[in-house]
């Protein structure tokens, strides 16, 4: 048995709720993390991003890079919205107001191409961020950076989506929990501000922070239960304060308690239309991928468990019912349970050189795929009809897919769409009818008079453009891959 085996084991076999005295210390770093393998990971990130970008740029990117944008020219948050003829003036509050202007900053200085430098930099960080928590658990280098290599793809969120700064962002809690509550006086203080700085910040890049205080407190009772010989009336009052600090950090944006009330706004509108607001199930290859991870999430709370951890079993546990309920929750329950995955695979004695092949498999299966998927990361890609979208008349009303939304509230503000991403502040009604206009249901000829919808941006496989390609009454004016622009013909009735 290695050097390496003899420390791994003994961290595994370590009796549940051992002394204060050896809880009280963090871990070592396991043995073997060198910069060697902080370069792999970081490779592997690199190579994440390239996959990911193959993805559409639709899921809140561009329309949020505009509204960055509408920010940085005007000096004011936006209260309502603008960009649609369905929504007008309806109160709107983004999820991730600050992320949106650092969209908007970033595109405006270096275009298209500046998404995925911001998206290198997110997969980069998600993945050293994973790493140090790996070594700070103890678990080797390799055996870590096998586990990543697929989790790592489910934690980096469609690039560059703020969800992905949620994903880092709750492996920051748990480093800061111990001090706050165990240590010195200004250990504790100092651990309280941090958690408040994180806790602002996050609120303010994405609204998802609103978990904040709840992995406060769940890992936090977690950790008081590990170490009960201690007395509890410090720990329990440290606890408090650190919970209602970060609540109160929740209100600290410039919307106020907005983002809070609009959270439930967000689910109402999104369940059963947007895939990731799901729950697990079969329904889906995303349903049952997801109930497959709450399945397998049984596995490592059981094991922080038995070893002494109940914070993390806690945590785990916490974001394994989350995902139960929306499948948007297991990119962040992959990312929390990855060390504690690495872990347990060091434990079972399986031969370094099956993790050192493993790695090397891995890479370089990324390494092909990232290389058949290349494209230029310099345009949006057919996926969202940037030429298409570049030909509509000025000022037209559009009825549209949400997809193509997204890129004409980027490229053509002057043309206000029918929907967008934005389906939170659309509502059920309006998204549906849409959906209902494309099919080509009944009436949809007079909804088209009655909405005064006078240029067509759709799936040219939708029912609703095959119909209007046959009308006289409507010229299509350009087709790709995906979409076909149709435009009313001058005269004709509206």
């Amino acid at each position: 048995m290695t050097g390496t085996d003899v420390v791994t084991q003994s961290r595994l076999t370590r009796a549940p709720f051992s002394s204060a005295a050896d809880l009280h210390a963090e871990p070592p770093p396991a043995p073997g993390w060198t910069r060697t393998h902080y370069m792999l990971i970081a490779t592997v990130a690199l190579l994440q991003m390239l996959l990911r970008a193959e993805i559409p740029l639709g899921q809140d990117t561009l329309w949020g890079a505009r509204w960055g944008m509408q920010v940085l020219r005007s000096g004011d948050l936006p209260w309502t919205d603008t960009y649609s003829w369905t929504a007008r003036g309806k109160p709107f509050i983004p999820n991730s107001w600050g992320w949106n202007v650092v969209l908007g900053a970033d595109y405006g200085a270096l275009g298209v191409i500046g998404f995925w430098l911001i998206g290198a930099v997110m997969s980069l960080t998600l993945a050293l961020t994973t790493a140090r928590a790996a070594q700070r658990l103890g678990a080797p280098p390799l055996v870590t950076i096998a586990v990543y290599a697929p989790l790592g793809l489910l934690g980096l969120e469609a690039v560059p989506r703020a969800q992905t700064l949620s994903n880092i962002a709750i492996l920051l809690i748990p480093p800061l929990l111990a001090p706050l509550l165990f240590g010195h006086r200004r250990t504790s203080t100092r651990s309280l501000v941090l958690l408040c700085m994180l806790q602002i910040v996050w609120m303010n890049l994405h609204s998802l922070a609103l978990m904040g205080p709840v992995i406060v407190t769940v890992s936090g009772v977690g950790l008081i239960v590990a170490r009960r010989a201690e007395g509890l009336p410090t720990p329990v009052l440290r606890l408090a304060s650190g919970t209602v600090a970060t609540a109160l950090c929740c209100l600290i944006t410039p919307y106020g308690i907005e983002p809070i009330t609009h959270a439930e706004e967000v689910r109402r509108a999104s369940v059963g239309l947007v895939t990731e607001w799901e729950h697990v199930g079969f329904g889906s290859v995303a349903q049952a991928l997801g109930l497959l991870a709450v399945a397998a999430a049984a596995l490592p709370v059981r094991r922080a468990w038995r070893l002494g951890r109940p914070d993390t079993a806690a945590c785990i546990a916490l974001l394994a019912v989350c995902t139960g309920f929306a499948i948007r929750f297991l990119p962040m329950l992959a990312i929390f349970a990855a060390a504690e995955i690495a872990l347990y695979l060091a434990g079972l004695r399986i031969r370094p050189q099956i993790f050192r092949r493993g790695v090397g498999l891995m890479v370089a299966v990324l390494s092909l795929l990232a290389t058949v998927n290349l494209r230029d990361l310099g345009s949006l890609g057919e996926l969202v009809s940037p030429r298409l979208v570049g030909e509509l008349p000025a000022g037209c009303r559009l009825l549209n897919d949400d997809l193509v939304g997204d890129a004409v509230i980027l490229l053509r503000p002057d043309v206000a769409v029918s929907i967008d991403g934005r389906y939170d502040m659309y509502g059920r009604q309006i998204i549906i009818r849409v959906e209902n206009m494309f099919a080509n249901r009944p009436g949809t000829d007079g909804l088209l008079d009655a909405d005064r919808i006078n240029c067509v941006l759709g799936p040219t496989s939708s029912q609703l453009v095959q119909a209007l390609r046959l009308d006289r009454h409507w010229t299509v004016v350009g087709t790709d891959t995906v979409r076909t622009l149709l435009v009313r013909a001058p005269g004709a009735s509206e």
